[in-house]
């Protein structure tokens, strides 16, 4: 009699919670909490949503959410949500890496493949923010062109003026206008007392959108946009200041004030005298990483890569995150896998991954090394001919972090249309938004792109 009473208890406790649930809906939650919940899912999440209901595709497809979204990229470490991808950029294609298992030591990591497209374009690439790349077309005109790749939409900027032998291009977010703005730097090449920068919001459609600013580095130093982070809101470099004792620091570009500024190091030890250090976006902090245990061994006093992130970007104070011990017994890998050849690494060639950071040796142009933070693991991949071909079409020509982007292009002019019978960004968008979702990722074999199911 009690066993029968128990029993009835427990479908009666069952029936209600089972009631209660379905009572209790994600939309019945005020807006305010909604919002609140949509902003920090991660990029691949928002596009499933888009899919899933069409109260949620209202909400997260609109232009105010959109900028809800950069605000909150901006304003916190959004990269620990959305950890990025590795991206190589070929003469041919537009590639995205990414481990089948994050549960495996990273000597047993497989990397496939996601995505392949070719952008049929003469193209330079100048950066990557918020998802977002720039591509300055390399013949006289120099049209620039801003990509989304996960949404497949190109937006053709208007042209600045004037022409320069030097350029150089930056993208950050405004937080107290929500707009999102490009700087450029120009001039004479080889003549730094004589830059001029110019600004552009996007959304304006004139040459005239581009406004001259009075503010310009205050001290003549050497850019790279290949050496630029996006972090906060605003654009980083690691520069050489050119006086006499060529000090490295912090430039800084604020894109609320729209002014160059200096951003403070000093709690980090021997600062100036680290052999190869690098400047990065690390899990949303701006970061800085020491790879002398692995470029210039031979010089280096210690066996460990560091990684120092900003702690706080009010009051610029810095910590050791991360100290890394790495073993480059080639013992430990196949000898093609070595990176003890390495001659250092140049501007841009230190990512975040999505276990840790990457390097890139300019001087094997196919080979990129994955560092896991956390176990210490390390090994390079052969992205040129083991997992591609060796025609140089394929072989890399830039390798950066990429975390998908939300902003859709469409909000701020006429998209470029593409040409029939040509392989280049437009057919990528749905294609790419299935690679970054979890359950799926793309290998190119023999017989080109397909699409294999992972378990999860």
């Amino acid at each position: 009699m009690e066993e029968i009473q128990r029993r009835s208890k427990k479908r009666i406790m069952m029936k209600q919670c089972s009631e209660s649930t379905t009572q209790t809906q994600l939309m019945d939650l005020p807006l305010e909490i909604l919002l609140a919940i949509l902003l920090r899912l991660p990029t691949r999440s928002l596009f499933s949503l888009l899919c899933v209901s069409k109260t949620l595709r209202s909400l997260v497809d609109c232009p105010s959410f959109a900028h809800k979204h950069s605000e909150y990229i901006a304003t916190s470490n959004y990269e620990d949500l959305d950890p990025p991808h590795v991206m190589v950029l070929t003469n041919s294609q537009l590639i995205t890496l990414q481990a089948q298992d994050p549960l495996l030591p990273i000597n047993e990591f497989v990397f496939d493949i996601s995505n392949s497209i070719g952008n049929g374009f003469n193209l330079e690439f100048e950066f990557v923010s918020y998802g977002l790349l720039l591509f300055k077309e390399k013949e006289a005109n120099h049209e620039l062109l801003l990509v989304n790749p996960l949404r497949g939409e190109v937006l053709k900027l208007p042209p600045p003026l004037p022409h320069c032998a030097y350029e150089l291009y930056a993208m950050g977010y405004d937080v107290m206008t929500s707009t999102h703005k490009i700087v450029r730097l120009f001039g004479p090449r080889g003549d730094p007392d004589h830059i001029v920068v110019q600004i552009y919001v996007l959304g304006t459609s004139s040459s005239s959108s581009w406004r001259q600013i009075s503010s310009v580095p205050p001290l003549p130093c050497c850019l790279s946009s290949k050496a630029s982070v996006s972090a906060y809101g605003n654009m980083h470099w690691l520069v050489y200041v050119l006086s006499s004792d060529l000090e490295l620091r912090i430039l800084s570009f604020d894109f609320k004030r729209e002014e160059f500024e200096w951003t403070p190091h000093t709690n980090l030890p021997d600062f100036d005298n680290r052999i190869d250090i690098h400047l990065i976006n690390f899990r949303g902090r701006l970061s800085i990483v020491d790879v002398s245990a692995i470029s210039s061994p031979q010089k280096n006093d210690h066996d460990q890569i560091e990684i120092w992130v900003m702690k706080s970007c009010k009051n610029f104070t810095w910590e050791k995150k991360y100290a890394v011990k790495i073993d480059l017994d080639p013992c430990c890998m196949k000898p093609w896998e070595t990176p003890s050849h390495f001659l250092g690494v140049g501007p841009g060639s230190v990512g975040a991954w999505e276990h840790g950071i990457f390097l890139r040796d300019p001087k094997s142009r196919n080979m990129v090394v994955f560092l896991d933070v956390d176990s210490g693991g390390i090994r390079a991949v052969q992205v040129g001919s083991s997992s591609m071909s060796d025609c140089d079409d394929l072989m890399p020509v830039d390798v950066f972090s990429y975390t998908g982007g939300y902003i859709s292009l469409r909000k701020y002019g006429d998209l470029m249309e593409a040409k029939t019978g040509e392989g280049n960004f437009f057919s990528v968008g749905k294609m790419m938004q299935r690679s970054m979702l979890p359950s799926y990722c793309f290998e190119i074999g023999i017989g080109g792109l397909r699409s294999i199911q992972i378990k999860v």
